[in-house]
């Protein structure tokens, strides 16, 4: 379930969004890239974390232990598998009020624990990557930066991790 800041309240979310479906003649699927998905699209700010878990250099499966929406709620959750080789995608939504969203996504693998920290406040607090190697963009950024080079700025957040 999401909401919108100056929208008519909350809004049912039904679908699964991985499968790319449609909700009442929108295609969500592709929603973490370069636009706001299409029931954010009257909201005034966005400032979810769309989070990509790239592992097709990962010498093992990835098996999620926890995760957490410290701010805001997953939309998508994080996926409880994440097979060597595949790519998985996730989105915490922030909540109306100005706290932006926060979470992480806590993995298993051959190697250890991995534990993906992401964020994208409000306010004049920087966005935040930690956890693995990763590629970030903000805002309207056409690209992904530079590997392990958060933007500072700029809402909504895409994260991008290799593991």
């Amino acid at each position: 379930m999401g909401t919108c800041a100056g929208g008519s309240g909350r809004i049912s979310v039904p679908w699964d969004m991985r499968q790319g479906r449609t909700w009442r003649g929108l295609r969500v699927a592709g929603f973490w890239e370069r636009r706001r998905p299409p029931l954010l699209a009257r909201c005034d700010v966005d400032y979810s974390t769309y989070v990509t878990i790239d592992n097709s250099a990962g010498s093992s499966d990835l098996v999620l232990t926890d995760a957490s929406a410290i701010r805001g709620h997953y939309v998508v959750p994080p996926p409880v598998r994440v097979r060597r080789g595949k790519t998985a995608r996730f989105w915490v939504q922030d909540y109306p009020g100005g706290a932006g969203s926060r979470g992480n996504a806590i993995y298993r693998n051959d190697s250890g624990t991995v534990t993906l920290s992401f964020a994208c406040p409000t306010g004049v607090s920087p966005n935040v990557a930690t956890g693995a190697a990763f590629r970030g963009k903000s805002g309207g950024d056409a690209d992904y930066g530079p590997i392990n080079a958060v933007p500072k700025f700029g809402h909504p957040f895409f994260v991008q991790f290799m593991t």
